[in-house]
């Protein structure tokens, strides 16, 4: 995901300071935290989320540009044209199946900017 774009898809405050009222921020989207990676450093750090209306889950971590990797990929499943590939550590695998089962607190919010990076 694009630098700040999860703050601004995932905090509130920030939705209703533009917009004006909670209501409207239910029909923006309803975009559900899942997890971060524990003891992340700064702000680019991977995630998991769920999309609450289509049940997609997004996932934010290290893009893979690496031309043999991605065609490796490819030989498993073409790329199709605006798909990436992102690549998440081991300890993310607990918010991945909390997402996959479906046992995650909806509507929760991420911890927003990381304090030494805000």
């Amino acid at each position: 995901m694009m630098p700040g774009l999860r703050s601004a898809l995932c905090n509130r405050s920030n939705v209703e300071a533009h917009m004006g009222t909670s209501q409207i921020w239910e029909a923006v989207m309803r975009l559900s935290f899942v997890g971060i990676t524990p003891d992340t450093p700064d702000n680019g750090c991977p995630a998991v989320y769920v999309d609450e209306d289509t049940g997609d889950l997004w996932f934010q971590g290290e893009a893979i540009t690496d031309p043999r990797a991605l065609a490796e990929v490819a030989g498993h499943s073409p790329l199709g044209q605006g798909e990436a590939v992102v690549k998440l550590p081991p300890v993310m695998k607990p918010f991945v199946m909390e997402a996959v089962n479906g046992t995650y607190d909806r509507g929760r919010q991420g911890p927003g900017p990381h304090p030494r990076r805000a």
